[in-house]
Order: structure tokens, then C-alpha cells, then sequence
């Protein structure tokens, strides 16, 4: 099986020969490399000039939409940006006035797709996984740029296996990857987006707010599974009788974290603790600083925190001190 088509490659062995035969050719070829270092430089003067002017811009953006937390290394794709727009009207103008603009139209489509593909992956949280993203999305436009995106797939699409009426290549998997991922990234940025809304507004109890957003964070995660799947062209139904023996799997277990989901629930239902609320369970007393899907965070006196599963919040004895009356007794 042939993985890479050899005639891109005759191609490009074919121009790089008629480039040294030709000198009005390996002339163009050295006047735009001249440009796209100019525009670099000339992006990097205008960045020392404007320095100051744009991390105020990007310092005012930071805080206007502070529940994206934007990160600051979006000061840093200035520069790009700049030599963007250069490249840009150098393309536009060598190309009113009829000279050879292929390479710097590729230098900026290369720099526009950096810029967009970095700011992206400046939003996650892992350095090293931002790194990764920016390197894999810009090696795949690269190779559309120069024309070798086509054959890569073709290759990555032969290498399948057949499992019933499902075929899965390698292609597949990939694409599924990356569609899964940038769709629960956007999943959880608005989640997190409109838990932000929910702690912030007056009219809904603590337990509303935690609920809600558990909710909301759910249902934004699911829909973000199935349309990533369907996206990529897998046929859920095929996977009924694989999931469904997989389910039975992971339920034995998770029994434990699904149980103190289950409990969770119940507790923001019933009201019964609720973040602030002063609670002894066993030999642990404290007030509750945070009720999650998973576990309740209770902080003691001593001023350590204490992160007890639902489940036990359910099944054991609790005692809310501030249950029907803010009033707490203290010993002394």
C-alpha cells in the first residue's frame, strides 16, 4: 500500500529545477522572501511602537469579559497580527502590479492561521496541550497550503478496519478526536460562562445556583458528545449492543461517583445543606463553602478544608446548626 503519492513530490522536484534554470524566476523567489522579512520586521517595529496601546486594549478586553479568562499571552500574537495585514497589502499590491505573489500569498494565509490557531489554544488551560493543538491544526494547513493535505487523508483512510457494518479508519478516529475535543472545549467555556451568571445572580438560592449549573454543565457536554460523533459521519445506532455492554462495565464501576451524583442531587433538591450553612458531620465541623455534583467542601475553624462525598452527606448523620436559624451556638 502506497502511503504518500510520489507525483507531489516529482512536482516539486520539477519547480525547484526549473528554478535554477531559470533566473527571472529565482529573482521573484528572492524578492518575495525579501518581502516576508521586511513585513516580519516591520510588524516587529510597529509592535515596539505600540506596545503600550495595545496591552491596555487587551487589558480592558481581559477584564470586560472576565468569565472567559482570557489569557495574557494574546499580547504576544500582536506581532503576527501585524505582519498579517503587511503581507496582506503587500499580496494585494503585487498583484495590481502583475509581479509573482505566490509565495507571500502563502506566507500570509501560514501567519493568519497561526494567529487564529494560537489564540485558540492560549484559551486552554495546559500549557502543553495549547502547544500541541497550535503545532497539529498548523501542520494540517500547511499541508492544504501546499497541496499534500489530499493524499495524507487518502492514506490515513486506507488504513481501516471493518467491525460488523462500522468501518473505522484512522481518519475517522482522528477527525472524531478533534471535533470531540474543540466541541467539549466550547461546552465547558459556556458552561463555566453561564455558572459564572448563576453565582451572580441575586434571585436564585446557593443550591438553585449549584444545580443549574450542574445541569446546564450535563446537558452542554452530551449534546457536544452526540453531535460530535454524528458530525464525523459514525452511526450511533451501531453502537448500541458495544455501549450498552460497555455501560453495564463502567456502572459496576463508577457505583460510587454515580451514587454521589445521585446524593448530590437529592441534597440541592431538598435543600436540606446548602453552601453556607454549618454542619457537623462525625468529627468534622465547619461551614459549607461548596456543594458540587461529587462532594460537599466544609471549612473548619482551624481553617482546613473538608471534602466529604455526597453519599455520606445522605447515609450518616448530619447535623445543620444553621438549618431553620442563621443563629449558631459556638462552645468556647
Amino acid at each position: 500500500m502506497q502511503l504518500f503519492d510520489t507525483a507531489h513530490f516529482s512536482d516539486w522536484l520539477e519547480r525547484l529545477r526549473d528554478l535554477a534554470a531559470s533566473p527571472a524566476v529565482l529573482e521573484a523567489l528572492i524578492l518575495q522572501l525579501a518581502c516576508i522579512v521586511a513585513s516580519f520586521l516591520s510588524a516587529w517595529a510597529i509592535r515596539a511602537a505600540t506596545r503600550s496601546w495595545t496591552d491596555r486594549l487587551v487589558e480592558r478586553v481581559t477584564m470586560r469579559y472576565r468569565a472567559l479568562r482570557l489569557p495574557a499571552g494574546l499580547r504576544g500574537l500582536a506581532i503576527f497580527c501585524y505582519a498579517w495585514l503587511i503581507l496582506v497589502f503587500a499580496e494585494q499590491a503585487i498583484a495590481q502590479l502583475g509581479g509573482q505573489y505566490r509565495l507571500i500569498g502563502i506566507a500570509a494565509s501560514l501567519t493568519g492561521l497561526w494567529i487564529v490557531i494560537r489564540a485558540s489554544a492560549l484559551l486552554l488551560r495546559d500549557p502543553l496541550l495549547a502547544r500541541a493543538v497550535a503545532a497539529i491544526a498548523w501542520i494540517i494547513a500547511a499541508l492544504d497550503i501546499m497541496g499534500l493535505l489530499s493524499p495524507t487523508t487518502t492514506a490515513l483512510d486506507n488504513l481501516a478496519i471493518t467491525v460488523g457494518t462500522l468501518r473505522l479508519s484512522v481518519l475517522l478516529v482522528v477527525k472524531a478526536v478533534l471535533v470531540v475535543v474543540i466541541l467539549l472545549w466550547a461546552a465547558l467555556g459556556l458552561a463555566r460562562v453561564i455558572d459564572t451568571k448563576l453565582q451572580n445572580s441575586a434571585a436564585l438560592s446557593p443550591s438553585v445556583q449549584v444545580l443549574t449549573g450542574n445541569l446546564v454543565r450535563i446537558a452542554l457536554i452530551s449534546v457536544a458528545l452526540l453531535i460530535g460523533l454524528n458530525a464525523v459521519g459514525i452511526d450511533l445506532t451501531a453502537f448500541a449492543v458495544f455501549s450498552g455492554a460497555v455501560g453495564v462495565g463502567i456502572g459496576f464501576g463508577l457505583q460510587k461517583i454515580v451514587s454521589n451524583f445521585v446524593s448530590g442531587i437529592i441534597l440541592l433538591l431538598e435543600r436540606s445543606i446548602k453552601p453556607g450553612d454549618v454542619i457537623e458531620v462525625g468529627s468534622t465541623f465547619g461551614s459549607v463553602t461548596y456543594l458540587g455534583a461529587r462532594y460537599a467542601s466544609v471549612r473548619g475553624r482551624d481553617g482546613k478544608e473538608y471534602l466529604i462525598p455526597n453519599e455520606n452527606l445522605i447515609t450518616n448523620q448530619v447535623v445543620n446548626w444553621s438549618y431553620s436559624s442563621l443563629l449558631v451556638r459556638l462552645d468556647v
